[in-house]
Order: C-alpha cells, then sequence, then structure tokens
C-alpha cells in the first residue's frame, strides 16, 4: 500500500494562521489585528505590522496601508497608514507611520523615519537614524547611518563619511567609500578619452570631495581626469591642446600666469614674460618665469 506524503496546509480559522505538517499542527498569531481583510498586506514576525490601519473597505481607502510587506520582529511595527513598503529585518522601518514606497532590508534599517517616502537601505543599520527624507539611497552595513534628516542622498559603503560618525543633515550628495583610511585606493573602469576643449580637470580636496577646477595643473608623469558637461569622465586625449581647457568660460580680460613654455591657450593672446623671485625654505632665492596672457 503506498505512503500518502503530508501535504502542507495553511489557512485562516478565527484570527489564527494553521499550519499542518509531517503529522504536526502549529498555530500562531495572524499578524493582522481586529480580524479585518489584510488590506493586501503580509506580515510575519512578533510585533510585524502592528498597528496597521484596517478599517473600512480597501476600495474606498487604497493605497492606504495596502500592500505592505514586513518581515521580522517589529518590522513596520508603528506603521498605520503607510503602503507599499518592504521591511525585512528586526525594527526595520519601525517608526514608519505612514511613509511609503520604502525598502529597508537589515536590522534596524530606516528604523526612525516616520514618514519618508521611497527611501532604500540595504544592510544593517543603514539610515538607521534618518528621521524625515525621501528618496534616499544607502547600501552597505551601517551605509548614511549618521544622516538624520535630508532627501536624495546615495551613500555606497559610506558609513563614517563625517568624524565620529555624527549625526548630520544633507541634501543631493553622493558619497562613495569611506575617507577614514579604511578605503585607501579607487580604480574605475570604462574612463576613455577626452576632447580638453570640453571638458573640465577634476580634483580631490582633503575632505575628499569632488571638485572641478578652473585651470588644468601641472601633472608630471599623470595624466588629468576630466568631465564633460554631460558628467562623463575621461582622460586628456594624448596630442590635444592640453590648455585648451583654461580659458573654458573666462570673461573678456581674463588674465592667465602659465608656466614658461606652457602651451598657449585657447581664446588668450601672450602679452609677454613676467619673471620674479622667491625664497623656498630652506634655500636660497630662486627665479621663475611665467607667460602672461590675456583674453580680449
Amino acid at each position: 500500500m503506498p505512503r500518502l506524503r503530508p501535504t502542507p496546509f495553511c489557512g485562516w480559522w478565527k484570527g489564527l494562521v494553521l499550519f499542518l505538517s509531517a503529522g504536526g499542527l502549529i498555530a500562531q498569531p495572524a499578524g493582522f489585528p481586529g480580524g479585518g481583510t489584510s488590506f493586501r498586506n503580509t506580515s510575519l514576525g512578533e510585533n510585524a505590522l502592528a498597528s496597521i490601519d484596517l478599517s473600512g473597505d480597501f476600495l474606498s481607502r487604497a493605497p492606504e496601508s495596502a500592500m505592505n510587506v514586513a518581515v521580522g520582529y517589529a518590522a513596520l511595527l508603528s506603521n498605520t497608514t503607510g503602503y507599499r513598503n518592504v521591511a525585512v529585518g528586526a525594527f526595520a522601518l519601525g517608526a514608519n507611520v505612514s511613509g511609503h514606497g520604502n525598502v529597508a532590508i537589515g536590522r534596524s534599517t530606516l528604523g526612525a523615519s516616520i514618514s519618508g517616502a521611497e527611501n532604500t537601505a540595504v544592510g544593517n543599520e543603514s539610515l538607521s537614524w534618518l528621521q524625515s527624507g525621501s528618496g534616499n539611497v544607502a547600501v552597505g552595513s551601517g551605509a548614511g547611518a549618521w544622516l538624520t534628516n535630508g532627501s536624495d542622498n546615495l551613500y555606497l559603503g559610506t558609513t563614517t563619511a563625517f568624524p565620529g560618525g555624527r549625526p548630520a543633515s544633507e541634501s543631493g550628495i553622493i558619497r562613495i567609500g569611506d575617507i577614514d583610511g579604511r578605503h585607501r585606493a579607487l580604480f574605475l573602469g570604462g574612463i576613455q578619452e577626452a576632447d580638453a576643449s570640453t571638458a573640465w580637470p577634476l580634483a580631490i580636496q582633503r575632505d575628499g570631495k569632488v571638485v572641478r577646477l578652473t585651470s588644468l595643473p601641472d601633472m608630471p608623469g599623470g595624466t588629468p581626469v576630466v568631465v564633460d558637461a554631460a558628467g562623463h569622465l575621461g582622460r586628456m586625449a594624448t596630442g590635444g591642446d592640453a590648455n585648451a581647457v583654461v580659458g573654458a568660460g573666462a570673461v573678456p580680460g581674463s588674465i592667465l600666469l602659465l608656466r614658461s613654455g606652457s602651451p598657449a591657450p585657447t581664446g588668450f593672446t601672450r602679452l609677454g614674460v613676467l619673471r620674479s623671485e622667491y625664497r623656498a625654505d630652506g634655500s636660497g632665492v630662486k627665479d621663475i618665469t611665467f607667460d602672461l596672457y590675456v583674453k580680449p
């Protein structure tokens, strides 16, 4: 006589979810209080979606309180009218009340956010102190954990961008990696040749901020990295006008001093030579010569 394989069964009964498998019956709280419709929400874990407002009917209130997913202890604990949120991990989006479209994966991710929308946090405690703000993206354990207020930020593996990780507020900022010494080298693929006449050279300040320069630096043995108006990174094309970028955006009457012998910048007229003397620390007097240019 063939043996019958136990078939898992799941059903609703008086506010309990019943699991029947392998000869055992397990009952656990349904996760939605009041015995009302689930509004297409899904919860798994103690106190997950415990405060969801299921009053009224789905058609009249949609999308409020609908289509949330909460997995883990106290995930979306305070959510009442927020909708289309995904919280996976203990305390993930735990303080959210009305925010929508958030994705929080990891313990305490977006744990303090109350009404923020469309935030994405992946990694334990990422964006954990964000109280208000929308459109932020943080990837990595603790990424952006110090941010308290702000929108449209992008953090990749950035955990201590501010000294001591102190709380901060900012918007529209991109931070990649830490500047505390853990990340010591940066390699980027896809950087191709670029026309120096239509681009600006880039530099990195001591605080890690990337800025555009108004003049081309002298880089013996190196190749300047430039960015065009579309934000495309490129290396200075070999054999091009190395100083063409210097004159970009310069107004008539602008004066330039370039190291003697440097290629003439585009759009400038040479006036002559300027000689000066200087005394370096611990050395004698030295001469320095510049070519003087003006933009007509």
